[in-house]
């Protein structure tokens, strides 16, 4: 009778190890000698029963990457390692389903059976765990997206060979390290032929004590072309989002080293380093073209799946529904596209940012709610935990944050006027207690900023406007509810304006500042000021 057993070569590390594909076994098994002898093992309560009913303690467990000579992805797994005159090296059933060794009709399958139910929580919603498991692909390894970006170069532009910087003592085994593994991982490469372009390095430590290695490309971004791909911005999701009472937030990892430069390009990336020059065979944070050509590759490589938006390097997906139910039911369906998408195309995804089927979530420094848009709590904690301002740069930054809330706060302007005058140039520096005042009361408006109702085109749009002495107010409404604020402070020369023209520019302003949801629909527009109601007419 012929053997029915299924085998697969993989490659552990360098060596070719032939696994025998286990449907029926729940864990990964290797024998202790084909690993290396630095593998350190963790301890293991688990205990295996063996097909013929016989008990075998492993040793300990540890985790493993291979690689499929077939098809060149490396995967992580864990292992339960056996004594050497164990069976032979055992890929399991959830593994062998990641790795699209083998696949499981469950369609076809009616059961209770714990095997095929695992991964759901107690409302049978698709859980991280499980996902980490249908797709450990997608979590594991360098991705790349398809073909090769070439850098355009201006000719005109001289050339610049910049000398390498000097690197703290204390950093030199680490960035060492660090180069090595990036050029394991097929990210850089050692040059040993003369270039035209020659950029410093930059060493960036990060929160979790990890190198971050990146080059400061200033004198070649002034010869590199830009493609000027527009990238997408948090209004531009906003109007899509009254309907979502679900939301799943995903990070692309490493999104610039998704794409591959063509030879020629890479040499354009070439760097310095204490231990020689490099370049970079994936795309580099720094230069300027980077954003656009990440966002173009993403954006068509993700095309055509519903309810996914990009920004950067953060996907979001929603789902809608007239229920909290049918609404999980219709996010898990595009999550899973998105994934197989991923799967498709190479792209890795960042597990821990990866916030899944959340009521509220941040996108883009913004809170986004099944109920509204709200102000992203660490945007309100940064501005309550700020010190008084101490000189005109302190003020100056506290206006850019709160003109960046804007939306959140109505007449915000006229609260910001007596601080907007420290940093006029004739002004001299005095913190009053008026000063003091105004900026309390800043913060206490910022921290009592309302929930904004989500733009429906179905609904009436109301635009309410108001002028005062110094400034000009506006609010966009939708069922009595705020979609957004707006206002400016008037010029030296408006203010010189009578009130009726002061109340007629509120009504321009406001439609211009909502162009994207007043154009081509009727408005209704409310003001104060009677004698605007013949000048209508």
């Amino acid at each position: 009778m012929k053997d029915a057993k299924l085998f697969a070569n993989m490659l552990l590390g360098k060596k070719m190890v032939r696994f025998q594909i286990d449907c029926g076994a729940t864990c990964n098994v290797l024998p202790v000698d084909l690993l290396n002898k630095d593998v350190t093992l963790d301890e293991t309560n688990s205990v295996l029963v063996m097909y013929n009913g016989s008990k075998v303690k492993p040793l300990g467990k540890c985790k493993v990457k291979l690689r499929n000579p077939r098809n060149q992805k490396l995967y992580q797994l864990e292992f339960q390692v056996v004594d050497k005159d164990s069976p032979v090296p055992l890929i399991g059933k959830r593994a062998s389903e990641a790795m699209k060794l083998t696949k499981v009709q469950y369609e076809n399958i009616i059961t209770m059976d714990s095997i095929v139910t695992k991964g759901e929580d107690a409302n049978g919603k698709w859980t991280f765990e499980q996902i980490k498991t249908d797709f450990a692909d997608v979590f594991t390894g360098d991705g790349c997206l398809e073909g090769e970006y070439k850098m355009e170069l201006d000719q005109c532009v001289k050339p610049v060979q910049l000398p390498k910087r000097r690197v703290p003592v204390a950093m030199m085994k680490p960035l060492k390290e660090e180069l090595q593994k990036l050029e394991q991982r097929g990210i850089v490469t050692p040059v040993d032929c003369s270039t035209d372009w020659i950029s410093s390095m930059v060493v960036v430590q990060k929160q979790n004590g990890k190198l971050r290695v990146c080059i400061d490309p200033k004198p070649l971004n002034k010869a590199l072309k830009r493609s000027h791909f527009p990238l997408a911005t948090i209004e531009d999701v906003l109007p899509d989002m009254s309907k979502a009472k679900v939301f799943t937030v995903c990070n692309v990892k490493n999104g610039f080293w998704h794409v591959k430069l063509a030879e020629e390009s890479s040499y354009l990336t070439t760097f310095s380093t204490p231990f020689g020059r490099y370049r970079w065979l994936r795309m580099p944070m720094g230069i300027s073209p980077a954003p656009e050509v990440f966002q173009r590759k993403l954006t068509q490589a993700l095309d055509g799946l519903p309810g996914l938006y990009i920004i950067a390097d953060d996907v979001l997906i929603t789902g809608q529904g007239e229920s909290q139910e049918t609404a999980i039911q219709d996010h898990d369906a595009k999550l899973r596209k998105f994934l197989e998408r991923c799967q498709q195309k190479n792209i890795k995804l960042n597990p821990e940012k990866f916030k899944l089927r959340q009521r509220e979530c941040t996108y883009i420094g913004h809170r986004l709610t099944a109920n509204g848009l709200k102000i992203d709590p660490d945007e309100v904690r940064a501005i309550e935990q700020m010190p008084r301002p101490t000189d005109v740069k302190a003020v100056q930054r506290l206006l850019g944050m709160a003109n960046y809330l804007a939306k959140f706060c109505p007449h915000l302007s006229n609260q910001c006027a007596v601080l907007r005058q420290l940093t006029h140039k004739d002004t001299e520096w005095e913190w009053t207690d008026h000063h003091e005042n105004a900026f309390v009361k800043l913060k206490q408006t910022i921290a009592d900023a309302p929930t904004l109702k989500y733009y429906s085109p179905e609904d009436d749009l109301v635009v309410q406007c108001d002028a005062s002495d110094a400034g000009l107010g506006a609010a966009l409404l939708q069922k009595g509810k705020p979609i957004a604020y707006a206002s400016r402070a008037l010029t030296q020369t408006e203010r010189g304006y009578a009130q009726i023209e002061k109340e007629f520019l509120t009504m321009v302003f406001s439609v211009e500042k909502f162009h994207q949801y007043t154009y081509g629909r009727q408005v209704t527009v409310q003001s104060d000021h009677k004698p605007l109601e013949t000048i209508v007419r």
